[in-house]
């Protein structure tokens, strides 16, 4: 028997469109739980990745960014100077999600409208009122029965229940703390309350991000995304999968991709090389050495890489630097190449993935859930803009961004985005190529 208390306030059946409220209710609440459990589960996991307190973080970090779907950097950023509380915050706050369900939940489904709808009528989902004072007591509108949730045409549509389970999330966050969680704010006037704020709160603020209940409840979406669209979300097939399907044996995770003159692709993961052959579908030559069997004055850990469509070098981006590498006969420089003071002006340094425009007029370097685009014929670099940059319609409205690498398919004009262990295809036909500030 159900330890949740549902109320059904009067009038409320004659505005939801459900044949048992209750029972929608108590499906979202399991699925809630299960999702979150999931979820706590793998940040454990993460964080005794590193061995002994205080020691391993790099093997903590490395975890952290091979997680599902890459799901917990994304949505909650990485904390560079302690790593190690910004991951506590985030276990934490899962296992309270979980401490409240299981102590049950006093749930209250209200009216869309009248003096019963308290803050149904102003078109919410749902609200929470009193914090911590009243920890497992919140309130569902109609809306949450009954919406066409925003991506109702969207090709990662989710079951309703799905989404239902995550704003019972982003509601019980709002109990947690010492007098209950607000919305995080993304400027004084912006608060964090729908993907695309959500995205950019992560990167910009990795230490607070997981007190976010948007945050929460996003990530929560995003992780079944992974899972349940693999159509979308697709995972890099094995070395010895017969017969060989797209991108065979390209190693999870890469630093860089980039195409070579040769009609070969090569992918760089820390000090190693795969070359795969994009006419048979598979790596002909696998964790080969870089700077010992190939790509000599290559340095390790790379951020991304380009073919020059002009000159036909191939540049590599690390940290501040890059480096000009000359098929054939290796790197052509003996100095250092600061990013933006000897050549591409305007872009900045730590790129995540960069990739080529269908014409090659221009390329885009990626960053977190931001942008910017450099322009081959000015020689400049534009203004960085979110992923999900509202003035520009159906602009990657299926990306994520934080990449590991991006390539751009000449012959069909796609791009192929990689993320951990998957890889997504873009048309590339929405980015915006906005110049201005």
């Amino acid at each position: 028997m159900s330890n949740h208390r549902i109320t059904l306030i009067r009038q409320a059946d004659a505005h939801i469109d459900a044949l048992d409220p209750v029972m929608i209710v108590e499906q979202a609440i399991h699925t809630c739980r299960d999702m979150v459990a999931s979820a706590s589960k793998e940040i454990s996991d993460i964080r005794l990745a590193g061995g002994e307190a205080g020691e391993g973080m790099d093997k903590v970090k490395e975890a952290y960014f091979n997680s599902e779907g890459k799901s917990f950097p994304i949505w909650f950023g990485w904390h560079e100077r302690n790593p190690d509380r910004a991951l506590k915050r985030i276990e934490t706050r899962f296992n309270e999600i979980i401490q409240r369900i299981d102590k049950g939940l006093n749930i209250r489904c209200r009216p869309a409208t009248g003096r019963r709808s308290g803050r149904c009528d102003k078109d919410g989902f749902a609200y929470q009122v009193g914090g911590s004072i009243r920890a497992r007591k919140f309130h569902l509108c109609p809306k949450w029965f009954n919406k066409e949730f925003e991506d109702g045409g969207h090709a990662l549509k989710l079951d309703n229940n799905v989404y239902r389970a995550s704003i019972i999330a982003h509601e019980i966050c709002h109990a947690v703390g010492g007098l209950g969680t607000r919305d995080q704010r993304l400027a004084p006037c912006v608060k964090v309350y729908n993907e695309n704020k959500a995205l950019a709160f992560a990167a910009n603020e990795p230490l607070k991000a997981a007190k976010s209940p948007e945050n929460v409840e996003q990530f929560l979406v995003y992780r079944e995304r992974v899972r349940q669209k693999p159509e979308s979300f697709i995972r890099m097939p094995k070395a010895d999968d017969t017969p060989p399907l797209q991108w065979t044996g390209v190693p999870a995770n890469p630093d860089t991709a980039v195409h070579h003159p040769n009609g070969n692709i090569y992918f760089f993961k820390g000090d190693r090389y795969w070359r795969y052959n994009p006419t048979t579908f598979q790596v002909d030559k696998a964790n080969a050495r870089i700077g010992i069997d190939g790509w000599a004055g290559v340095p390790h850990n790379l951020d991304a890489a380009l073919l020059h469509p002009s000159n036909g070098k191939i540049y590599f981006f690390k940290g501040d630097c890059y480096y000009r590498y000359v098929p054939g006969v290796g790197i052509d420089h003996d100095d250092t190449r600061k990013i933006g003071e000897y050549g591409w002006a305007g872009v900045t340094p730590n790129i995540d993935a960069a990739i080529m425009s269908k014409n090659k007029s221009h390329a885009l370097f990626f960053y977190g859930p931001y942008y910017r685009t450099f322009s081959f014929g000015s020689g400049r670099a534009g203004a960085l803009m979110h992923i999900r940059d509202t003035r520009k319609w159906g602009q990657f409205d299926y990306l994520y961004g934080s990449f590991d690498a991006a390539l751009m398919n000449e012959q069909t004009g796609h791009g192929t985005f990689f993320t951990g262990d998957h890889y997504q295809m873009d048309d590339m036909a929405g980015y915006n190529t906005h110049f201005g500030s």
